[in-house]
């Protein structure tokens, strides 16, 4: 035996055609080198069982929704090389009936990794306009952007399809809402995203909604030049959600946005008096720094 590493100790109520996956370990010996990798599983009477991938991925049919549930978990510590296979079926699962087997799905997709963004890019694009918030394609449309936005971190393929996604007027608002989640986990300064997202703002044809999903998306990507100079002249658009939000984006940045002052001291005669409020808080916000 040259390796035995264990990969897992998660405890989960599952069906005994599947198991209860305590520990899975990945044995690699001379003797299994040429063969499968085989993960040895603790079923729920203490029996081990060594399994393939392909006999795990039966489990992903089973009508029981805690088999497929636990055939999931099982899967996020398959090797490498096995990942292509399980992409498909977890794909699937998306579209499971049953909200715990869909997020199990989810999970499994982010431990495969980047390996499963053109799959996931697929599910978005290929459902087309759809019908409403409640249609299924939309809710699969949803889970299938909240995993490429787990991925955007890792990888620029993802990260480029949630940006592809929220310009996107084919895909379903409430999808395109969606994708803002992981652009706005990427980090102070992630390259690239800040002038599209400044772009899709200053749409004035735009959904609302989007619009200052893309604010608030720019305020949580750090006080980049080009966002702050962005978000100052928003502070003159004829939408007052607009310019309210703007305000608060700038208060919340601090200091950094200080060269957004002079739009935020006219923006005090506002018509709108949550605007002149919201600026007032931004003034004494990014001040500070003075005192």
């Amino acid at each position: 035996m040259n390796a035995v590493r264990i990969l897992a100790n998660d405890l989960t109520r599952g069906s005994l055609r599947i198991g209860v996956c305590i520990f899975i370990m990945t044995l690699t010996s001379g003797a299994l080198e040429a063969k499968e990798t085989r993960y040895f599983v603790m079923m729920p009477d203490g029996a081990v069982t060594a399994q393939t991938v392909s006999e795990i991925m039966v489990g992903l049919t089973d009508p029981d929704p805690q088999a497929r549930s636990s055939a999931a978990l099982l899967l996020r510590h398959v090797e490498t090389h096995e990942s292509q296979q399980i992409i498909p079926p977890l794909i699937q699962l998306l579209d499971d009936s049953v909200e715990a087997v869909r997020h199990q799905a989810v999970e499994t997709l982010y431990y495969v990794g980047p390996d499963a963004v053109l799959a996931l890019i697929e599910v978005v694009k290929g459902q087309g306009i759809t019908s409403g918030r409640h249609d299924t394609s939309v809710r699969l449309q949803r889970l299938a952007v909240e995993t490429l936005g787990s991925l955007a971190w890792r990888s620029d393929h993802a990260k480029k399809a949630l940006l592809d996604i929220v310009q996107d007027p084919n895909i379903h608002t409430v999808v395109r809402y969606s994708a803002f989640g992981g652009l706005s986990r990427l980090g102070t300064g992630a390259p690239g995203v800040a002038p599209i997202l400044i772009d899709l703002v200053q749409r004035t044809n735009e959904d609302l909604s989007l619009r200052q999903a893309a604010i608030m998306t720019l305020e949580a990507l750090g006080p980049q030049p080009e966002t702050v100079e962005a978000l100052g002249k928003l502070l003159r658009d004829g939408d007052v959600p607009i310019r309210q939000e703007a305000a608060s984006a700038l208060a919340r940045l601090g200091p950094p946005a200080k060269r957004a002052l002079p739009q935020l001291q006219a923006a005090l005669n506002d018509g709108d008096a949550e605007v002149r409020a919201r600026a007032a808080i931004a003034l004494k916000e990014i001040e500070k720094e003075n005192h």
